[in-house]
Formats: structure tokens, sequence, C-alpha cells
């Protein structure tokens, strides 16, 4: 049975990956010999949870309580 590495996460805003690209330049230049990949702001996410490897059975579970989860309203700020 094949495994997939599961994470449910809530994407971010166009302003907000900007301004954490804009932070991330910044790092960088103020801690040049600090070996970090940093991803592209284009997969910049907020992780809720990691699975790790989950099997389909695992995946069902894990879609459906997703599902249950967006009934709510979104965040706000």
């Amino acid at each position: 049975m094949p495994v997939r590495r599961i994470f449910v996460a809530i994407d971010i805003s166009e302003d907000v990956r900007g301004r954490v690209a804009a932070y991330i330049s910044r790092l960088r230049i103020d801690f040049p010999g600090v070996p970090v990949k940093w991803e592209s702001p284009e997969k910049l996410h907020l992780t809720m949870r990691f699975f790790g490897n989950v099997d389909d059975a695992g995946l069902e579970e894990i879609s459906s309580q997703v599902e249950t989860a967006a009934r709510f309203l979104p965040f706000t700020g």
C-alpha cells in the first residue's frame, strides 16, 4: 500500500508572503554564513500539523477531518 508524506497547512495571502520574503532577504544579508535553505515565497504557508507517512486509509480520515474543520469561518485579521 503506497504512503505519502502528509501535512495540513493554511495558505497565506500574497501580502503576507511579500512581507515574509522581504524579511528573509534581510536575514540573508544579516547572517550570510548561516547554512539555511529558504523556501521561495510561492511555497510559504503555515503548517498546522505534519502527519508524516500516511497510507490511503489514514489519508481518508485526515481528509474527512479537514473537510469538517473547513466548515468554520475563516481567520480574519
